[in-house]
């Protein structure tokens, strides 16, 4: 489906995959930047119900030329050397993978009953965001390997949902792709 002139009230979900976790479709192997996991392998982990997502597009700086035309100095071109993006996404359910993001601690498996608080490393991987509209039609997925950190405080209050902002800031990689559905 193309996107024509719209409004779009639209839904995120996210899952996630992890760098150096084995990979059984399209075929065997260890995930990587370089390496992609295939959309149907059972390893992709769900984070759980996404109350809030967004895109951040940055552009870094601008470098600008200027020249004599003909005699004054005038922008004559503007370079962005710079290019990059940001998901950020609050998560209202909790997962393993979430409490590893909040302490900093090592992988945790789903049946884990202890952690190790700032014992982990970052949290790597493949991420699939799709977001589908009040409709339930998918209009928009994005591919990106990166890196998930929690980006604010996680507030603990007896008559709140203990929401968890996160951020993944991608990493490049020549496999990431996105699609209009």
């Amino acid at each position: 489906m193309a996107l024509g002139v719209e409004s779009l009230v639209i839904g995120s979900h996210l899952w996630f995959f992890r760098d150096g976790a084995a990979i059984t479709v399209p075929a065997a192997g260890t995930a990587s930047k370089t390496v992609k996991p295939g959309a149907l392998d059972p390893l992709w982990v769900k984070l759980g119900a996404i109350m809030t997502s967004g895109i951040t597009p940055a552009r870094g700086e601008p470098v600008e030329v200027w020249a004599p035309q003909p005699g004054r100095l005038r922008r004559t071109n503007v370079h962005r050397p710079k290019q990059d993006f940001k998901i950020s996404v609050t998560v209202g359910e909790w997962t393993m993978l979430i409490v590893e993001a909040i302490w900093g601690c090592q992988a945790l498996a789903s049946n884990a009953t202890q952690f190790n608080p700032l014992a982990g490393s970052a949290i790597k991987g493949w991420f699939k965001v799709e977001w589908i509209d009040d409709n339930d039609v998918l209009r928009f997925t994005v591919d990106t390997y990166g890196e998930m950190t929690v980006s604010d405080e996680v507030a603990i209050a007896p008559d709140k949902l203990a929401e968890v902002k996160l951020e993944i800031l991608p990493i490049w990689s020549s496999l990431m792709t996105g699609a209009i559905h």
